[in-house]
């Protein structure tokens, strides 16, 4: 997976975002858990954009 964030041109920043949002997964909110792809999508797509 990493790799394919490398390939796409995605930094180390972004693989940070990802442990972050893992953490939150794990973390006692459904309410995150339930939206955390769409999140990480945006914050992923937003990054790169920028």
């Amino acid at each position: 997976m990493l790799s394919f964030l490398k390939g796409a041109g995605y930094s180390v920043v972004n693989i940070r975002d990802l442990m972050y949002i893992r953490d939150m997964q794990r973390s006692q909110q459904p309410w995150y858990r339930r939206f955390a792809p769409q999140k990480t999508y945006y914050i992923l797509t937003a990054k790169k954009e920028a």
